[in-house]
């Protein structure tokens, strides 16, 4: 099992419910570690940041730069969370 740390830049394998099978891959960056991992994840609706927590099961690492998030310092990830 791999080792994740804040910061962190993975995709997120996210099974939407009635998902019929299918994952859907999900650009995000790891602020905290545990039994859940919570990850920040960009809305392209209105293009903020929305916090999740999800298993590590489905979380994977990832090398291609996204830069909606990537470009941010991690520190402004905790601030900009959709209400």
């Amino acid at each position: 099992m791999t080792t994740f740390a804040p910061g962190d830049r993975v995709v997120w394998l996210q099974t939407p419910r009635g998902g019929y099978g299918y994952t859907l891959p999900i650009h995000a960056r790891i602020l905290r570690t545990g039994a859940k991992i919570k990850v920040a994840v960009y809305r392209s609706e209105d293009q903020t940041i929305a916090h999740r927590s999800v298993s590590p099961d489905n979380i994977r690492t990832r090398t291609e730069p996204f830069p909606p998030l990537d470009d941010l310092p991690l520190e402004a990830l905790y601030d900009r969370v959709r209400p």
